[in-house]
């Protein structure tokens, strides 16, 4: 529930940014490259959570903060929209009872369209809209589930997989010295994710609340 309230206001603050009636900012065409790190707020990619049965009845998904780093670059065509590419890296894959099991990495890899180019001041305001894939490089699933007596019993492995992602989100810019700036990400990282096998796995899509802050350079545009 809190992952949705945090989607839906993210949501709503990239159309009130889109529909103000603020300045543009005096961008030209030209580039910006950044660098930032900041947190998400994941919960387990385990799938045995979705199939009855397979865990205690008290068993719940662990909602946890992982740690982020991402590089952007953005290209902009005129003063109000530009495409981007993102990489970002989260070290934890997930979490189990409270421990945490750092074997793995997430690596996000976007395409996005920044709308926008408003400002106040020295700080710039623009919505962006993401998509790409999430790598997991160990994404639990179940292989086997084994039916008796005494209770349903499985067997689960780690494997790398893919999943579908999408991240709406506002940027906030603070010019700085030169083509110098600090950006600041409020964002949802929406994740479409089905392990294999497809069978014994339930598809899942979850939303997480994403927080970064960085540095910045802009070339070829003033500010």
């Amino acid at each position: 529930m809190h992952a949705r309230m945090s989607f839906c206001a993210v949501m709503m603050t990239c159309i009130a940014m889109a529909a103000a009636p603020a300045a543009a900012q005096d961008r030209r065409p030209g580039t910006e490259i950044s660098g930032a790190i900041g947190l998400t707020f994941f919960r387990d990619f385990d799938p045995r959570f979705a199939n009855p049965g397979l865990l205690a009845a008290d068993a719940s998904p662990d909602t946890f903060v992982d740690p982020l780093a991402e590089v952007r670059f953005v290209a902009y065509f005129n003063s109000f929209v530009g495409v981007g590419a993102d990489a970002g890296f989260f070290p934890i894959y997930s979490r189990y009872y409270g421990e945490t099991n750092r074997g793995g990495m997430k690596t996000e890899l976007l395409a996005s369209v920044h709308v926008g180019g408003w400002h106040v001041g020295r700080v710039g305001i623009t919505p962006r809209f993401g998509a790409g894939v999430l790598l997991i490089s160990r994404s639990p699933g179940v292989f086997a589930i084994v039916e008796s007596d005494t209770g349903i019993l499985s067997a689960s492995a780690e494997r790398f997989s893919r999943a579908l992602c999408f991240e709406p989100g506002v940027t906030l810019q603070h010019a700085m010295r030169g083509r110098i700036f600090f950006r600041l990400d409020v964002a949802g990282l929406v994740v479409s994710h089905r392990p294999e096998p497809a069978a014994l796995n339930p598809p899942f899509r979850r939303t997480y609340p994403k927080l970064s802050a960085g540095i910045g350079v802009g070339l070829g545009h003033g500010r």
